[in-house]
């Protein structure tokens, strides 16, 4: 038998009750007697024991479930990232192909405004 939970919207009265699935809902109050009672739907809790609980366990079993050329693979395309992340942080280049380093600093620094115009004519 589930229990529900009601709240009545004068008095703002809170209460629990266990009732079947066949039972229509309570309408009147039971300390103000007002009809003005409504059954209060809460998210469903559970709890899975075992399993990962967070994003970063969760990436961690997915690392350890890689074959050998996946997991090298991602270690490639990580560390190339950040090779080219450093390369712009130092002002070498932009992230951007074609783009000047100048022009990049300015679009990431866009209002939205300005970010809809270089997206509809291409200038800042």
């Amino acid at each position: 038998m589930p229990t529900y939970q009601y709240e009545c919207e004068k008095c703002n009265f809170t209460f629990d009750i266990k009732q079947l699935f066949e039972e229509k809902s309570l309408l009147i109050c039971p300390l103000c007697k007002e009809k003005a009672l409504y059954r209060v739907i809460n998210p469903v809790q559970f709890f899975v024991r075992g399993e990962p609980t967070t994003v970063q366990q969760l990436a961690d079993k997915n690392t350890r479930n890689m074959g050998t050329y996946e997991y090298q693979d991602r270690v490639h395309t990580e560390s190339a990232g950040r090779k080219d992340f450093a390369k712009f942080a130092s002002g070498d280049k932009s992230p951007v192909p074609g783009m000047s380093p100048e022009k990049y600093g300015k679009l990431v620094n866009a209002t939205p405004e300005q970010t809809r115009k270089y997206i509809d004519t291409g200038e800042l």
